[in-house]
């Protein structure tokens, strides 16, 4: 009987009655409101339906990790009742456990008990379930046990356990299981104990007749690899290494494939050369998964020098275009170290260039993800001679803004190869010169025309300030001023990610006391933000300024933003107000008002704000505010004197730095500031602050006016 999946009726007009649970079964599942988290977890544990289990097991590693105290009543009961539970749930207790161990969270206590459920779990052991818990156990039985030789006696025994399950009586789960735990703790343990009996035993399983048991080995292969000698590699492994990949179930031969690749530099260079190449070649004539193959010759490549100058022939190179040549092409670094610069541009470059006109993004993004490897292999001088600093700027002006944004990852290390200061003596010396200079000027004006990789993704963003920081030395700092920092301070209402670098970037400028331009941003900042008619904009002002008090001096914070801080304490948005109150504590303490006024007034608005405020969230985090400023009062006598001496020191430092233009400039802002003061502010308004004295001069006229009109309707 067909069944319609657009209602709940069956096709033949029949309706479909859907089973109600009763009163009693709905009860199971329900849950008490009033129980705190470690209740809501134990009562979660007595259920019987395995997803109610499982959302605790999931979460165990944070649950004890927020409340240590859990781990004394929730694991008790886990270890009791796991190992009578589902598969599922088994495997899930098993990967939540080994992230407990690998952060420590368990006290004294519960190891021990944790090491007793792990001796009585060894019976159960037939499945993969443990296999993750019991690495992770091994790996840090340190932390269970001090003692080295009871560590020792612990790892005896599950390498008996692993040989126990592997045995022929035993069901071919368990053999697996014996197997996989093996390979997986022989890169643990002593290398005599796993040499001695561990190997030979994977070996004898590799050639076993069941073909799930050589797939649990063939998927450890690098284990046994690890434990080999170079000879044992070339002689007797060698052989059991092609028998795996000629193996005819497709599962066994795939993880002997990625085992061949991801271990030939295990081989010898002559054995690679005479043998490994011929396996290579059948497998690229016969594999109908070629995906997977290039992945793994691209990996071969970057292990092998043999396999690079093999697949460097213009044998490959000739087939222009196909999947292999490609993931050869994407090696060009490993290629150019091997096979040399010369040999490089005569043979393989003109195929690398295809790349770069490649219609596939994805081709062009790998092409720039290690394009700094080329640049350091070619060096500073044979980079420029064989121009690829103009790829370098092909690559930051590509179509794709995911091109671009993966240029940036590592444009500093490029930068750093294509500086002028890096060029040595060389024939053409003025020639190499002349294109450093014409790189430096073309990288900073195309790099700050990079807008549409920043608007795309806030992570491009991240990138781009980040390689911009690193790259400052390539930049003019004016055209840094007019140009590249207001893209940045355009950004600070991003993402939560893009704002904290910005604030870090713009903080970095400022506290180069060297250069004026970076200060004359402090009060640029300081002219727009906090007079926004967004409340938003307004609360990140106050954000940003708590960022920058790890980099403006005292002086230079109470001269510039000083005015706006206290302005906005009286701002009517409760957004603002908490974000004030949550910035001033690091404000207080970093700053350090040398001004007790300012610091009595910074106090009383706290208190007032805790008094007079109507809503709890904005009560709250005023009273917590005022807790934390209280923690940091100054003591009396000797204390007080103390702070006093070293604060007279901060200013006559700070004295010598600041130069008088400087000071002159912060003191006209600071006019100005006092001057928009007095005219209040209508936040609710779209238009914005008026921030020149014209526009002051205006709005004061148009005041007096209106007083003059109400002073003529009084008299009449």
């Amino acid at each position: 009987m067909e069944y319609s999946y657009q209602s709940d009726k069956f096709i033949d007009g029949k309706e479909w009655n859907k089973p109600k649970l009763s009163e009693e079964e709905i009860k199971k599942f329900l849950i008490p409101e009033d129980l705190d988290d470690i209740e809501r977890a134990l009562l979660l544990l007595k259920k019987t339906n395995s997803i109610q289990r499982a959302s605790v097991l999931i979460n165990l590693p944070s649950l004890i990790r927020d409340y240590p105290e859990s781990q004394d009543v929730l694991l008790p009961k886990i270890f009791k009742d796991v190992l009578s539970w589902d598969e599922e749930l088994q495997v899930e207790c098993g990967a939540s456990l080994a992230v407990i161990i690998e952060e420590d969270l368990l006290s004294q206590e519960m190891k021990d008990k944790f090491h007793i459920f792990i001796l009585e779990a060894l019976e159960s052991w037939n499945k993969a379930n443990w296999d993750v818990l019991c690495e992770h156990y091994i790996r840090h039985l340190d932390k269970f046990k001090d003692d080295e030789e009871e560590r020792r006696t612990i790892i005896y025994s599950f390498v008996d356990l692993c040989m126990s399950l592997c045995e022929l009586s035993q069901a071919i789960p368990s053999r697996c299981t014996g197997a996989r735990l093996m390979a997986t703790i022989s890169n643990i343990i002593d290398k005599d104990i796993a040499t001695k009996r561990v190997v030979p035993r994977l070996i004898n399983l590799c050639c076993d007749f069941n073909w799930e048991l050589r797939k649990a080995v063939a998927g450890h292969l690098s284990c046994i690899f690890n434990l080999l000698s170079p000879e044992e590699c070339d002689s007797t492994f060698f052989e059991i290494m092609v028998d795996l990949l000629d193996d005819e179930e497709s599962e066994v031969k795939n993880f002997a494939i990625e085992g061949f690749f991801n271990n030939i530099d295990k081989f010898s260079p002559q054995k690679v050369e005479d043998n490994c190449i011929g396996i290579i070649s059948d497998l690229i004539k016969n594999e109908e998964n070629t995906e997977f193959l290039n992945d793994c010759i691209e990996i071969a490549i970057e292990k092998s020098e043999v396999l690079r100058k093999h697949f460097g022939s213009p044998e490959y190179m000739q087939q222009e275009g196909s999947e292999l040549t490609n993931c050869i092409l994407f090696k060009s670094p490993c290629l150019v170290e091997t096979l040399g610069v010369e040999y490089f541009m005569e043979n393989i470059f003109e195929y690398y260039q295809l790349l770069l006109e490649s219609e596939s993004i994805d081709v062009r993004k790998r092409i720039a993800g290690n394009f700094h490897e080329m640049i350091d292999k070619f060096g500073t001088i044979n980079s420029f001679k064989y121009d690829l600093h103009k790829i370098v700027i092909k690559l930051m002006t590509d179509k794709s803004v995911d091109v671009q944004g993966t240029i940036c990852i590592c444009i500093d290390q490029i930068t750093n190869i294509l500086c002028i200061e890096k060029l040595q003596l060389s024939d053409d010396e003025e020639t190499d010169i002349e294109k450093a200079s014409s790189f430096k000027l073309l990288f900073a004006k195309t790099f700050s025309c990079m807008e549409e990789t920043i608007k795309s993704n806030y992570r491009h963003l991240i990138r781009w300030i980040d390689a911009l920081y690193k790259t400052l030395s390539l930049f003019n700092p004016s055209s840094l001023h007019k140009k590249i920092i207001p893209i940045v301070i355009g950004h600070l209402k991003g993402h939560k990610e893009t704002r904290k670098f910005c604030i870090e970037f713009l903080g970095r400028l400022i506290s180069d006391q060297s250069n004026s331009s970076f200060q004359r941003l402090v009060c640029d900042l300081s002219s727009d933000l906090p007079f926004a008619s967004s409340s938003f904009t307004r609360s990140i002002y106050l954000e940003l300024i708590e960022g920058l008090t790890d980099h403006v001096s005292k002086r230079l914070f109470c001269s510039v933003f000083l005015d706006a801080y206290f302005l906005l304490s009286k701002d009517k948005c409760s957004n603002v107000l908490i974000k004030f109150c949550s910035a001033t504590p690091k404000i207080y303490r970093k700053v350090g008002f040398e001004d007790s006024k300012n610091r009595e007034r910074i106090v009383n608005i706290i208190k007032g704000i805790t008094e007079n405020n109507i809503k709890p969230s904005v009560k709250e985090q005023a009273a917590k505010c005022y807790e934390k400023i209280a923690s940091m009062g100054i003591a009396s006598g000797a204390m007080k004197t103390l702070r006093i001496e070293e604060e007279k020191k901060m200013m006559e430092h700070e004295k010598d730095i600041c130069d008088r233009d400087k000071l002159e400039f912060y003191k006209e802002k600071k006019l100005l500031h006092n001057g928009i003061k007095g005219y209040g502010m209508d936040y609710e308004s779209k238009s914005s602050f008026p921030k020149s004295s014209s526009q002051v001069k205006i709005k004061k006229t148009v005041k007096k006016k209106k007083v003059v009109k109400k002073k003529k309707a009084v008299k009449s």
